[in-house]
């Protein structure tokens, strides 16, 4: 199962992009000067979830399964945006 595609707006671009590529395992597969970038599916969720831990990535909470069977965690970026990460049912 993998982490499908994020968008968020950040201030420091060049940060941003270690993080979601080093930390959360997506592949980058586009960016350009304007500070547009976008990331292929990356690594099994709980691969991230180790990563991130490792790696003092503040987390809002524990990871929830779902009632339709999925699972679901919440994280900050550097900017302080909160994202979903989701694992399906599958």
């Amino acid at each position: 199962m993998k982490i499908g595609f994020v968008r968020v707006f950040v201030t420091d671009f060049k940060k941003s992009l270690g993080f979601y590529t080093n930390k959360l395992g997506l592949e980058l597969d586009y960016s350009d000067e304007s500070g547009w970038a976008q990331f292929k599916s990356g690594e099994d969720v709980s691969l991230a979830i180790e990563s991130c831990a490792a790696d003092r990535v503040e987390f809002t909470g524990k990871p929830e399964k779902q009632p339709w069977g999925g699972t679901l965690i919440n994280l900050k970026d550097p900017d302080g945006n909160v994202l979903t990460l989701m694992e399906s049912a599958d």
